[in-house]
């Protein structure tokens, strides 16, 4: 039986003066966890040996990872304050959560500017730190941006110290990368592919989860570099994890 995933890293963001909506608005009955089979499972068996102090990267274009990996993030959010609420008083603490943002050179380059027209407008980070904020990803120390190519997004999740992965599906790393291949194979103990066409798991969620994600969906909407068309509902989420999990994203 394969021990506890642990991560290099194990201090807890701690505030004092937040207001974090997650903790009291969701609960575990807010989403359901269905295996394969097409039985209901526990959370336990969709993310095995889930601690506190794991320190998880939500990775991807950012419009298609908060379509699909926010209901994914709140999962997890749920259950780090369940955790919490166990210990009894009050608490003022963060998940150590991260958001990996790849984006198109010609928009990262605007990132702070404008709304990657050339015409300036809204500000394209400012939008996506919101979305991302709005799932408690957070303090803004925990987002990070990079180009759209899966050696960039890697390694910035992996400079994170993170030991989980919520990635992509689709997007692969080159197997002759060794050292990246290298680190990922030492350091992540699981991932995660969201948006898979053969899911080992799907993730349906009630009415506050999808609204909270809808929520994060609708900063890009007037977003010409971040907005696309395609199905907007935030459910249910496709998903295939393995513990190890390093497979699943290197190419071949």
């Amino acid at each position: 039986m394969p021990g506890p995933i642990t991560s290099h890293f194990s201090t807890l963001t701690i505030h004092t003066d937040a207001d974090m909506h997650t903790s009291t608005v969701l609960g575990a009955a807010d989403f359901t966890y269905v295996d394969s089979t097409g039985d209901v499972v526990a959370f336990d068996a969709w993310c095995p040996y889930y601690q506190e102090t794991d320190r998880i990267a939500f990775v991807g274009e950012p419009r298609r990872m908060i379509r699909h990996a926010g209901l994914l993030t709140l999962a997890i959010v749920t259950r780090f304050y369940d955790l919490q609420r166990a210990k009894g008083g009050e608490f003022f603490i963060y998940p150590q959560h991260f958001s990996v943002a790849g984006l198109e050179s010609t928009v990262l380059a605007k990132l702070n500017v404008g709304d990657g027209d050339g015409q300036g407008g809204v500000c394209i980070r400012k939008r996506i730190d919101n979305a991302c904020g709005n799932l408690d990803i957070w303090p803004e120390s925990q987002w990070r941006y990079t180009t759209d190519d899966a050696g960039s997004m890697l390694a910035a999740a992996l400079d994170c110290g993170v030991n989980r992965l919520i990635w992509p599906a689709g997007l692969s790393l080159a197997s002759n990368d060794g050292e990246l291949v290298a680190k990922l194979r030492e350091q992540v103990r699981w991932v995660c592919l969201y948006d898979v066409e053969a899911p080992n798991f799907t993730i349906h969620v009630e009415p506050p989860v999808a609204d909270m994600v809808a929520g994060s969906i609708r900063q890009f909407v007037d977003v010409p570099a971040l907005s696309h068309s395609g199905e907007a509902e935030p459910q249910p989420v496709y998903c295939r994890c393995r513990v190890g999990g390093a497979e699943l994203i290197i190419a071949g």
